[in-house]
């Protein structure tokens, strides 16, 4: 009995800590983001890949900065800094085809819901036309950042506040 008491005391004692514990973000930090474009259809020839009926860009984040949502092609290729050294890598996805593709990807140009990149094929094969695709981007390499945090931040600040608004809105 009294093995028991003393270690529920030195439980009591050593368990509980007088400083309150909190999560911090470091958020000087540009997030590791990840993004995705859903295509219906789209075309692969002379090094150009090309996805039509892109209706928006999803992104995500892993910790601690968990960022997700969406945001428009425009808003996507703006924010894009071309660096020759080190494109970022994309992993296209096609539903009727079993295997997928590494490409290097650059030069983003932006027509209405098409989206047009110069591409560079590291594995796999891309069939000239296909339906059903997604593009798995990863922009942030450790060597390479090509979002400024700063337009990063205030871009996705702002899509959060409008996507609140417009909820907020659609529920009233």
């Amino acid at each position: 009995m009294k093995n028991i008491a003393l270690a529920c005391i030195l439980i009591l004692a050593f368990g509980c800590n007088s400083k309150k514990s909190t999560h911090v973000v470091n958020d000087t930090q540009t997030p590791r983001v990840l993004y995705v474009l859903n295509a219906k259809s789209g075309t692969y020839e002379n090094e150009k890949l090309k996805l039509e009926d892109v209706h928006s860009v999803i992104y995500f984040s892993d910790r601690p900065n968990r960022l997700a949502g969406h945001m428009s092609l425009k808003q996507f290729a703006k924010q894009w800094r071309e660096e020759k050294e080190d494109p970022p890598n994309g992993a296209l996805s096609i539903l009727e085809n079993s295997d997928d593709s590494v490409v290097e990807l650059s030069d983003p140009d932006v027509e209405n819901t098409t989206i047009t990149f110069d591409i560079k094929l590291i594995k796999g094969k891309i069939p000239q036309k296909f339906e059903s695709s997604a593009l798995f981007i990863d922009l942030d390499s450790p060597s390479n950042q090509y979002f400024s945090y700063e337009n990063f931040r205030e871009d996705f600040h702002a899509l959060d506040c409008s996507c609140a608004e417009s909820a907020k809105n659609s529920s009233q």
